[in-house]
């Protein structure tokens, strides 16, 4: 999925992490976009803070997807996301930094964890 597109775009292996999360990051502020639309067209959620925060949560899930979906995994992949985990978390207000650390990032850890078992 991912190792396609980054080829179509003339991505070679040391830009793919970077191409992968950026390409994530345009598909979910995209997805979020459009699921975000009422029946008359209106945004459900108007705060942009909100839905900026939810696009890049779906942008980490996407890129655990790429990375599932990669078989090759290389730790410049595993970078990239936790660049995109310490991007949120810096941008997050301070009375959220534990929650976020216990439904996000102990997850995403986990995650990560697993592919790198398998992608040995």
């Amino acid at each position: 999925c991912c190792h396609e597109v980054a080829r179509e775009q003339g991505l070679n292996s040391a830009d793919l992490p970077t191409g992968m999360r950026r390409r994530s990051e345009e598909e979910a502020r995209e997805m979020v976009r459009q699921a975000n639309k009422s029946a008359a067209g209106q945004a459900c959620v108007d705060s942009e803070g909100l839905t900026d925060l939810i696009s890049r949560l779906t942008a980490i899930l996407l890129q655990i997807k790429c990375l599932a979906e990669g078989g090759d995994i290389n730790s410049f992949e595993f970078k990239a996301l936790t660049d995109s985990i310490d991007d949120i978390k810096s941008s997050i207000d301070a009375s959220n930094i534990s929650c976020f650390q216990n439904n996000v990032e102990v997850h995403v850890a986990h995650i990560q964890s697993g592919l790198r078992q398998i992608g040995r």
